[in-house]
């Protein structure tokens, strides 16, 4: 994925954004920036609720072969919850093609008065990663 295809994705508007989030083809695939090989499947996805508060925890490669899951998870997890809080302690590799999907996700919340909160800044490659693509002063882990 190019930086200028980077640009564009991100320019979707708040309202549609997680909606109309483009999922790259896996043609693209091996342009996706990720820290590790694009072809690490997700070892997981659980998403869970406590009242009106919604839990999804990642673990595992999030990467652009787990993206559609990734994207039905976070839709999934807006219905009926004010809070929605994201567990990153267990992944292993996270892509910019998860990265676009958070960044989605904290638009969509934002625009419907819902919490969004992801429990912990990116560090190591990952944090090389978010700094290289300029990701960091979109507040995806703010």
């Amino acid at each position: 994925m190019t930086m200028g295809k980077v640009k564009e994705n991100l320019n979707v508007s708040a309202g549609e954004a997680l909606k109309e989030a483009a999922l790259p083809d896996s043609q693209n695939a091996e342009a996706s920036c990720s820290v590790q090989a694009a072809n690490e499947p997700a070892e997981g996805m659980e998403l869970s609720r406590s009242g009106e508060i919604s839990v999804l925890r990642l673990s595992g490669a999030i990467d652009i072969s787990s993206a559609a899951e990734l994207k039905a998870m976070l839709l999934k997890a807006f219905e009926g919850s004010k809070q929605v809080q994201v567990s990153t302690e267990g992944v292993s590799d996270l892509d910019v093609t998860a990265l676009q999907l958070l960044w989605a996700a904290r638009k969509h919340a934002a625009k419907l008065g819902v919490g969004f909160a992801i429990n912990a800044a990116p560090a190591g490659a990952l944090g090389n990663l978010v700094a290289e693509l300029g990701m960091e002063k979109l507040g995806i882990f703010a």
